[in-house]
């Protein structure tokens, strides 16, 4: 026979004369049109009670040992929504949910979530993810991730109102509207020249093999006095093309992905060489990554880009496998005399 304590807690606490716990919550009108809301209040204010009135939370919770990556019905629709979601660790996309950080998993039930439904619902938002991650994933969404659905958010955290832009703010404590105090807060650099043995803390969100060349200048970058950042430089070879740099390595760790931190850097490094004589290149097969120089006028188009690119060697990751032939974006970085890129290297002392 199942206890029922409620009457002795009743009794216990004099709650036969209160009837504040009885009250309902509040449900407030939201209208068709509102495609981005944010409900924010403290505990047992009814979030999660109004959330669902507008649709249904989804929990992954079953599927811990099912890859990422196969939550979808093609490679071309995980590698879309896992990108529009913040999570370019593209290793992170072929292991399981329980096998990744508490942000990463937070990127991929959300690129989950915007392909499966229509109307995105989130609870707890950001709730169990540091600050930095928290601040990244915002910065995500306003870069326009599922400008297409609706996204209803829920959380404790007031801090996300200035890092969220767009959104319809209802506090669950006044039961009233609040005004969006979105801050735009710009990516700034702190670089600093480091040793070749700095890369192991970066070897695994990068998806080609873990190793690197031992003679590269490797530099990293720094938010809040934390490593963010990583970028390793070789000389170019294999081209008729004297006194040329290329881009190595480039690794933003997954708390500070979604900032436009990767690009900054990259440019920043690129321009440091182009300013000393140097040519720069860089090929990547990071989609966002070639898209943004494709469409950028900091960066020309070699005579290689987007062709097949023949691997060699391992990825060097165990569960990671690469196909004998790939297509990678190509490009050389042309800008000249940058004003923001020269404040940038005025403050921090690098050297080749």
């Amino acid at each position: 026979m199942e206890i029922d304590n409620r009457l002795e807690i009743v009794k216990r606490f004099d709650l036969e004369q209160s009837e504040h716990y009885k009250e309902p919550i509040a449900i407030p009108e939201f209208y068709e049109d509102m495609n981005r809301i944010l409900l924010v209040g403290s505990s047992g204010s009814g979030k999660s009670t109004i959330l669902n009135t507008l649709g249904s939370v989804s929990n992954f919770s079953e599927y811990t040992t099912k890859p990422i990556c196969n939550y979808f019905p093609s490679a071309d629709v995980a590698q879309k929504y896992l990108k529009d979601a913040g999570l370019n660790s593209m290793p992170t996309w072929i292991r399981p949910l329980n096998a990744v950080s508490d942000g990463e998993r937070f990127r991929a039930e959300l690129a989950i979530k915007m392909y499966y439904n229509r109307i995105v619902v989130i609870d707890e938002f950001t709730s169990v993810l540091d600050r930095e991650t928290a601040k990244s994933i915002c910065y995500t969404i306003n870069k326009g991730v599922s400008k297409n659905k609706k996204l209803i958010l829920a959380t404790g955290h007031e801090d996300v109102i200035k890092w969220l832009d767009g959104f319809y703010i209802y506090n669950t404590d006044t039961n009233t509207y609040l005004r969006n105090q979105y801050e735009y807060e710009a990516p700034t650099l702190d670089i600093e020249r480091v040793k070749y043995d700095t890369w192991h803390w970066f070897a695994k969100h990068h998806y080609l093999m873990g190793n690197i060349n031992k003679s590269s200048h490797c530099y990293v970058t720094y938010v809040n006095n934390r490593m963010a950042g990583f970028i390793a430089v070789n000389n170019q070879l294999g081209r008729d093309t004297p006194n040329s740099k290329r881009e190595h390595r480039l690794v933003v760790l997954p708390q500070y992905q979604g900032r436009g931190l990767g690009s900054l850097f990259s440019n920043t490094i690129a321009y440091f060489y182009h300013m000393q004589g140097y040519r720069y290149f860089s090929k990547t097969s990071n989609v966002l990554l070639g898209e943004y120089r494709q469409n950028h006028k900091l960066w020309k188009p070699t005579t290689t880009n987007l062709r097949k690119r023949v691997q060699n060697k391992p990825s060097g990751f165990n569960n990671w496998n690469v196909n004998t032939t790939r297509i990678s974006y190509s490009h050389e970085f042309i800008g000249k005399n940058i004003k923001k890129f020269n404040d940038i290297l005025s403050t921090n002392n690098l050297h080749t």
